[in-house]
């Protein structure tokens, strides 16, 4: 299960960190800045320079967060970090249309990892799940840039959509595995080296048709997204998989908590239209099944399937 991480109480300004670890991000964040000729005064949940300027803490936050089992490579990430946000970037509102199209993904983010300020900025951005919402982002060599209201003002939304959710519906998949035990159901389990592979799940039919083959799903299936580079998929078919949706649950807090670009560590149901939130964090800090009363009905019936 899903736990709280070690080291007392959680930071309020990124609570997937301990306030220990939280202040030990703030310090090398700071340290790096300085190094690079910025000084910067850390804040709860911001830097800020002398001339006014911010920067997030919630990324940086994130990556640790996703390295969190190995601190030593803390340092080295809060400097590529630094030395990312410092790097140049191309300011959006100056692309063309053309330019803008040939670079847009739609990126899935669980709100878990993706910094309050961004989704404020972004109303257009769509909710495909309770915390799970998808964006329109600018792929660039140095970082992926989430696109704001402001940036996109002017800009065919529309025409953005399309091609973004094309161009990330095309990403590989670079491998397919299943976890298999006995009497339990079977995890597909799709990796890949895209930053946009979790992505996918804008268009779940077509996921499910490259990871299962063309087929039909009576009972729907069980998904979860840990990582970026991670997809988990369970068919509800028969009743072993009710007993497998606890493994998928399980798997899928593990690996957000431990693998690097976390994206959600929740458990979600697609009846074959729409995603649906499974699970509930508990008052131990794990991660509990929830089931609506349609999912409900759902598992009554496999297990009936049974009799």
């Amino acid at each position: 299960k899903g736990k709280k991480p070690k080291g007392g109480s959680m930071d309020e300004a990124v609570p997937f960190l301990s306030t220990a670890d939280a202040d030990y991000v703030r310090e090398l964040v700071v340290a790096e800045f300085r190094s690079s000729g910025l000084d910067v005064v850390a804040h709860a949940d911001h830097f800020q320079a002398a001339d006014g300027m911010k920067y997030g803490l919630w990324n940086i936050a994130a990556t640790c967060h996703g390295a969190a089992d190995d601190k030593k490579l803390w340092p080295e990430i809060a400097r590529l970090h630094v030395e990312a946000v410092l790097a140049p970037h191309p300011e959006i509102e100056n692309l063309s249309n053309d330019q803008l199209m040939d670079s847009v993904y739609s990126r899935v983010y669980g709100l878990e990892t993706l910094p309050p300020e961004t989704l404020e900025a972004s109303s257009y951005a769509n909710t495909l799940a309770d915390g799970l919402v998808e964006m329109l982002v600018v792929d660039t060599p140095q970082a992926a840039i989430s696109l704001t209201d402001e940036a996109l003002e002017g800009r065919d939304i529309e025409a953005l959509w399309t091609i973004a959710r094309a161009r990330t519906s095309g990403e590989s998949i670079d491998e397919s595995d299943w976890i298999e035990a006995e009497d339990r159901g079977k995890i597909a389990v799709a990796v890949g080296e895209s930053f946009y592979l979790a992505s996918r799940i804008v268009d779940i039919a077509g996921l499910l048709d490259e990871v299962f083959g063309p087929r039909e799903y009576p009972h729907g299936v069980v998904l979860a997204v840990p990582n970026r580079h991670h997809i988990l998929a369970l068919a509800l078919d028969t009743p072993e998989a009710i007993v497998t949706i606890s493994d998928i649950a399980s798997i899928a807090a593990t690996s957000f908590a431990s693998d690097p670009g976390g994206v959600s560590p929740h458990t979600f149901w697609w009846d074959g239209a729409a995603l649906s939130r499974l699970t509930q964090p508990g008052e131990d800090g794990a991660f509990e099944i929830h089931a609506t009363a349609e999912f409900t009905e759902v598992l009554n019936q496999l297990m009936a399937s049974d009799t």
